[in-house]
């Protein structure tokens, strides 16, 4: 395998989309209160001899820990991260390949970052992220150097939520200089 990373989402049905089959997804994998599905999408570049074998070893281990797969899909690399997504002009393809490479490249470097700070396995046999939202974490330094070196600034939303009482704020920017 050259590379891997994997993002989670939260949405409804209706929302989603398109990157599973989510209408093959049982009710009973719906959070009851905000009706939504979480998922996991996991990209990867393996050749295509090992493909069935990571794909079967991927599925055994989903069902193992009672989740469910809908498909496996092809993963257009070059115009997902090499799209106008991630790439200022000019968009050749020549540079739409290169940048598919650097982000795909960054991606699993982030992806092992993560795997490397799992904690566990806890007494039922899950890892997990040792920071809880309101802990720190060395992430939040990683997306801080990041914002700092690439001077996207950082926006914040948050939503109210009734266990936790605080304000909605929106597009707040966070800029410090020296």
């Amino acid at each position: 395998m050259t590379w891997f990373w994997f993002s989670r989402y939260r949405c409804t049905k209706e929302m989603d989309g398109g990157d599973c089959e989510i209408s093959k997804v049982p009710q009973s994998f719906m959070h009851p209160e905000t009706k939504h599905y979480t998922s996991v999408r996991f990209r990867y570049d393996v050749t295509s001899d090992a493909r069935g074998e990571l794909e079967a070893f991927l599925e055994e281990r989903i069902r193992d820990s009672n989740c469910m797969i809908t498909d496996f899909r092809d993963y257009d690399v070059i115009s997902d991260l090499g799209g106008d997504r991630f790439l200022e002009e000019p968009r050749t393809l020549e540079r739409r390949r290169e940048r598919a490479d650097l982000v795909a490249t960054n991606f699993y470097t982030i992806a092992k970052l993560i795997l490397h700070a799992l904690s566990g396995p806890d007494s039922a046999g899950r890892f997990h992220l040792p920071h809880s939202f309101a802990a720190t974490t060395p992430f939040q330094d990683l997306h801080h150097i990041f914002c700092n070196m690439s001077d996207v600034p950082l926006y914040v939303t948050a939503q109210q939520n009734p266990r936790w009482p605080w304000q909605a704020v929106q597009n707040t920017r966070r800029r410090v200089f020296f």
